[in-house]
């Protein structure tokens, strides 16, 4: 039940003084304030995303129906642009000359991905998934690829234990199971859940992909995002590339378009790991897309697509995505092309099946977004997001959020109505998450202990770095934080039996030396798992809904990291912003 719900946010709305809406601001045809349109931006965005408690049934309904529509568009699919299609399939036999066979792939890398799996049953760590769990696979023929290179890792053994665990080798199942996530406040958008061995094999096959793309392209999945956000940047500045948003496209990439552009070794291995039909309730779909979000190759796979279109289009092997000069970025749906080639690139992806969201793409005026970045003439515009407000985590979140908006645009938001009384014993440093407290300059903090050889002085410095004056070292700063209580798996082990090497690609190595032969969950009824207690280790899972707990901290520094994050007001300005947002008395 949220604590503050919904209403909270409109004291902040009304703050804005907005008497536009964000896309009438961008389609005016003169240049508009920056500074109004951040407060558009965020007079839009802050509830957008805001998730109501209960499920809401006409929302589902819609999120099913657009995933059946899609798929009914998948099946429709006929090739209409054959020279694209051509040159597309031309250049991507290049690229794939050969595809190894599953155990050479999977022995690259292993992984079993964060989400759940179809028999996971809220057993997520990568232990449970792989040792604990049913193994669950749409094909049986799967398994023989997957054991030899659990063989060759080591851990056939620990294949036993959980052979004998869960009494079958192999669990058969129909397909993935579809279900509905909250994308805003009024769309819900479809995800699958994948089975577990089938996602072993996903993820292996998109890291191939990955690994291509990389040596084709310059693509690094770690670095393309910040190159396109600074295309965007770049964009809305000079006007000289365009930014493209596309409708599903996860959803829209038919089995018939990847069977006439990929080489048949690839597209046969895609085969063999995807899920021909999902369970919709009691309903088995026949899917006709290749893939869904779920999937473990679903993002490099569209990733690959979308930029051998472009590659095609211009019909040489010189677009690359390494340099910030080429006016290129693809990652995932979020393609970034020249300008003047916006109409040419928007024909040929509507010819390979894609919806192209004319509304969310920009090739005039001053506005560019990619990768979750909002550009408005070189300014960065982005609103702030609430999704819940369930708890005092997510009130801290919001908060810091908030202000640090604030500090960029200077901007005075009356930050405090959305805080309880007690904040301020909450007071915590710059370089801790959102969600643990409010990050407080020095000059305006409160309840603020010190211990050392004297106190420190709690008044401003003056100084840049917006530290207080010291009378003597050895001072450190004690303040009260939230932490979450991430749920845990116990694990017991014999160092004796541990393997003699890991894949340092597929797995943490903390956890796969732990996959001995006799390695089980303490929670395990079965003594005959249970080798040796000399060591006990835990290991993370992925929680739904975190437990957050009240802790006591310590630092040497307190505003070391915020001038990264506000580069042109520094800790002055974010204190004197802060004063006013939080209205804390000044004397």
């Amino acid at each position: 039940m949220n604590i503050y719900s919904q209403s909270a946010l409109s004291t902040l709305k009304e703050s804005l003084k907005v008497n536009h809406t964000l896309n009438a601001v961008l389609a005016a045809p003169i240049r508009v304030d920056p500074e109004y349109v951040a407060r558009v931006a965020l007079y839009e965005s802050l509830d957008k995303k805001f998730i109501p408690n209960a499920p809401d049934p006409v929302r589902e309904l819609a999120a099913y129906e657009s995933f059946r529509s899609s798929n009914n568009a998948c099946a429709d699919y006929s090739v209409s642009d054959s020279e694209l299609i051509a040159e597309m399939r031309r250049l991507s036999e290049n690229d794939f000359p050969s595809v190894p066979d599953w155990p050479h792939l999977l022995l690259r890398s292993m992984k079993v991905g964060p989400g759940a799996s179809v028999g996971s049953r809220g057993r997520n760590s990568r232990f449970e998934k792989l040792f604990v769990n049913e193994l669950t696979a749409t094909n049986a023929n799967l398994y023989a690829p997957y054991f030899g290179a659990l063989k060759a890792l080591g851990l056939d053994k620990a294949e036993f234990a959980r052979i004998k665990l869960t009494q079958k080798r192999l669990t058969i199942v129909a397909g993935s199971s579809l279900s509905v996530v909250r994308k805003t406040t009024k769309v819900d958008r479809t995800i699958c859940t994948e089975p577990s061995l089938n996602m072993i094999y996903q993820l292996a096959l998109g890291d191939f992909i990955t690994d291509t793309l990389s040596r084709t392209c310059g693509y690094d999945p770690a670095l393309q995002p910040d190159r396109n956000r600074s295309l965007a940047r770049r964009g809305s500045i000079l006007g000289d590339v365009c930014t493209i948003d596309l409708h599903a496209a996860s959803d829209t990439i038919s089995l018939s378009l990847c069977q006439a552009v990929l080489p048949s070794e690839l597209y046969a291995a895609i085969e063999d790991c995807r899920c021909t039909h999902t369970l919709l309730k009691d309903e088995l779909i026949p899917l006709k897309m290749v893939s869904s979000m779920g999937n473990g190759f679903t993002f490099p796979l569209e990733t690959y697509i979308f930029s051998l279109c472009l590659r095609a289009l211009e019909n040489k092997r010189a677009v690359r995505f390494d340099r910030i000069s080429s006016p290129y970025g693809v990652f995932g749906d979020d393609i970034i092309a020249p300008n003047g080639r916006y109409n040419q690139v928007v024909r040929a992806l509507e010819s390979l099946g894609f919806i192209v969201n004319a509304s969310k793409s920009f090739h005039t005026g001053f506005f560019r977004e990619s990768c979750g970045a909002d550009f408005y003439d070189g300014e960065d515009v982005r609103g702030v997001y609430c999704k819940r407000l369930d708890c005092l985590a997510d009130c801290f979140s919001l908060a810091n959020r908030l202000n640090r908006w604030s500090a960029i645009h200077k901007i005075v938001l009356p930050v405090h109505s959305i805080c309880p009384p007690h904040w301020a014993s909450f007071s915590i440093p710059s370089d801790l998450s959102d969600n643990a407290g409010i990050k407080t300059p020095y000059p305006a903090a409160c309840n603020i202990r010190t211990v050392g050889d004297k106190a420190a002085t709690l008044t401003p410095s003056g100084s840049n770095d917006g530290q207080p004056s010291r009378h003597r070292q050895n001072i450190v700063y004690q303040y009260k934080f939230l932490s979450a209580k991430k749920p845990t798996f116990k694990v017991l082990f014999d160092d004796v039996l541990r393997p003699s090497h890991f894949n340092e690609e597929g797995f943490i190595q903390d956890i796969l030396w732990k996959m001995s032969a006799r390695t089980v969950a303490s929670r395990t009824t079965s003594r005959d798992f249970v080798v040796s207690k000399r060591r006990v280790s835990h290991l993370d899972r992925r929680a739904d809904e975190l437990v957050f707990v009240k802790k006591s901290g310590t630092s040497p520094f307190w505003c070391r990291t915020i001038d990264n994050v506000l580069p042109r007001g520094g800790v002055n300005t974010w204190a004197v912003l802060f004063i006013e947002n939080m209205k804390l008395n000044r004397s």
